[in-house]
């Protein structure tokens, strides 16, 4: 089961990324496309929540509210350092939280982590920053410190996560996501409100990539209840970064670096030595 619920997350990230990709394509404003991904992934966890029937644990709110304002300002601090700086460094940056939760599982939750395993780590990390190399010229401070908060966000999301599954092992799942979507929603209803760029348009792959974002989020809580930090946040980063690269050669037909052919041998024995 949890082989294939990693599996689900990385199709569910390369959706994302691919619809993502598809609407930049098509010269869409990302107002819009954020703003219907937000509706989305709020109305999926809205009706969750009511055909469930079991009403908002409230205890699982403080974690959810967290998890929320770090989410929002990981995505809207991307965006910005995307604008200013390289795609490609940008995305090594962010992938390169998956050392926050694997560094603070060893120090705060006094997980075990084997020599194999240990292998295992560095090796998706480097495949991770193979796969997305390019060089790049200058860049700015402004990027620098956009994507090192990206990072750091991204990082304290997976702290939060598995924060929440060690207090409650397996449960309130959706009303976590339901409470945490509710406060990226308003983060990005506030900024529409705000930032009058012309009529917000209904954006049907904003709304799919919001579905997707959401299914993929609800997934790694269900794996963070049994799996420790150490373990399952580098996978989930290294293998979205690859089932994304594979997304954009198959889709997209972006072109194969040998650097890139070499990241995913690293990725594939990565994933083989933290499973031995």
């Amino acid at each position: 089961m949890p082989a294939l619920l990693f599996l689900l997350n990385a199709l569910c990230y390369a959706g994302q990324s691919a619809t993502g990709k598809q609407y930049a394509a098509r010269g869409g404003a990302s107002q819009s496309f954020n703003l219907s991904k937000s509706v989305s992934a709020f109305i999926l966890f809205a009706l969750w929540i009511l055909i469930a029937g079991k009403g908002i644990h409230f205890a699982t709110a403080p974690y959810a509210l967290v998890y929320g304002v770090c989410l929002t300002v990981s995505m809207h601090a991307g965006f910005i350092a995307l604008s200013c700086g390289p795609m490609a460094l940008t995305s090594i940056m962010a992938a390169m939280s998956l050392m926050i939760p694997f560094l603070w599982g060893l120090i705060f939750w006094q997980e075990h982590v084997t020599l194999l395993s240990g292998i295992g780590v560095f090796l998706l990390l480097g495949a991770v920053i193979l796969i997305h190399y390019r060089k790049q010229g200058s860049i700015s401070r402004k990027w620098l410190c956009y994507s090192m908060m990206t990072m750091v966000m991204n990082g304290a999301c997976s702290v939060i996560q598995k924060y929440h599954q060690i207090a409650f092992p397996g449960m309130h799942q959706g009303d976590f996501m339901f409470c945490a979507m509710a406060v990226v929603l308003i983060f990005f209803l506030c900024k529409a409100v705000k930032n009058d760029h012309g009529p917000l348009r209904f954006s049907l792959l904003g709304a799919c990539s919001g579905v997707l974002n959401g299914l993929a989020n609800l997934i790694i809580l269900v794996l963070a209840a049994e799996q420790t930090a150490s373990g399952l946040f580098p996978l989930i980063s290294a293998g979205n970064v690859i089932a994304a690269w594979l997304t954009g050669i198959l889709f997209f037909r972006d072109q194969i670096r040998k650097l890139q052919l070499l990241g995913l041998f690293l990725g594939i024995s990565g994933i083989i030595f933290m499973n031995l």
